[in-house]
């Protein structure tokens, strides 16, 4: 076995199964033929061989090709490790979303999973009924340390930026908007920045030591607000501003099913702001596994089906 393991740690898979039928065949017209390759390119595998194991493996004979004594001795443990990896290629392809109860987990922001869990859910409930969801909140300060310290399939927010042996895509886009009270007459279809700067503010600090995206990014406009509550989640925010004189700076998708309920109207701030752009993060060694493979494309099918803005 040792000889097997040092031809996978040094060489390619490829030589594995034209060995494997060199020995079944011992001729090389044969193998090309039950290979579909070239008698030279089966020539060409079996001199890699030769030099990879400093052997002959075959003798030229009347018969044929005769394997030699040393071929023949890890011919056993040859076949053992194909039928291994056919096994393990079998696994790949036996994913089914339909009948697997494989158990996802995401760490996501809270804004994040109130845009995409629901209708990933009612995805979940026609294609994939066994599969389960476990969601841990995060932030975009702690989220890639989540990912990595507790196992995660993957993070889904506003994260900075993924390290190395990580991969990334960007679901979407949102953007912020300003909500009010549909009856707070004050407030027009257009605000000013003087006006916005003295309304009173409801504010969302996810991290009691850190400035949040939106902070950072009215500070570099020089833009200071008149905050008179802060609270730690976004649907809390929401909620304060019904029948109040009250303002909350809040991203547009995530407000958006509620405006309705709760009675609230969208102005756009009176300065620009940049997107933001709502990254999935996962892990390199996740990237080809079947059942993230999945995950991840009825992700970005969910992300593809939000309202445009």
């Amino acid at each position: 076995m040792n000889y097997i393991h040092s031809m996978l740690r040094n060489s390619n898979l490829n030589l594995l199964p034209v060995f494997q039928v060199l020995l079944e065949s011992t001729s090389v017209s044969q193998a090309a033929m039950k290979l579909n390759m070239t008698q030279s390119a089966v020539t060409h595998s079996l001199n890699k061989l030769r030099a990879l194991f400093d052997d002959a493996l075959f003798i030229r004979s009347k018969n044929g090709m005769t394997p030699t004594n040393f071929a023949r001795s890890i011919q056993k443990d040859l076949e053992s490790i194909l039928n291994d990896i056919e096994r393990l290629q079998a696994q790949r392809a036996q994913f089914s979303p339909r009948t697997s109860s494989h158990i996802f987990k995401i760490g996501i922001t809270e804004y994040a999973a109130f845009t995409l869990l629901t209708p990933l859910l009612k995805i979940l409930e026609t294609a994939a009924p066994h599969i389960k969801i476990i969601t841990s909140t995060i932030n975009r300060y702690d989220g890639i340390e989540k990912l990595s310290r507790d196992n995660l399939d993957l993070i889904i927010g506003n994260i900075s930026s993924a390290p190395k042996n990580f991969d990334l895509d960007i679901l979407y886009h949102d953007y912020f908007v300003i909500l009010a009270c549909k009856n707070n007459k004050s407030i027009s279809d257009a605000i000013t920045l003087d006006k916005y700067q003295k309304l009173p503010h409801v504010k969302i600090a996810l991290h009691e030591d850190r400035d949040n995206t939106l902070d950072e990014l009215l500070t570099h406009h020089g833009i200071t607000r008149n905050t008179v509550c802060v609270v730690g989640h976004y649907m809390l925010g929401l909620s304060l501003i019904p029948q109040s004189q009250k303002i909350i700076t809040e991203p547009f998708l995530f407000a958006l099913p509620w405006m309705k309920t709760l009675g609230l109207k969208a102005i756009a701030p009176p300065v620009s702001l940049p997107k933001i752009p709502i990254k999935m993060i996962w892990p390199r060694t996740h990237a080809n596994d079947p059942a993230h493979l999945w995950l991840r494309t009825q992700l970005q099918s969910v992300a593809k089906s939000l309202p445009p803005k």
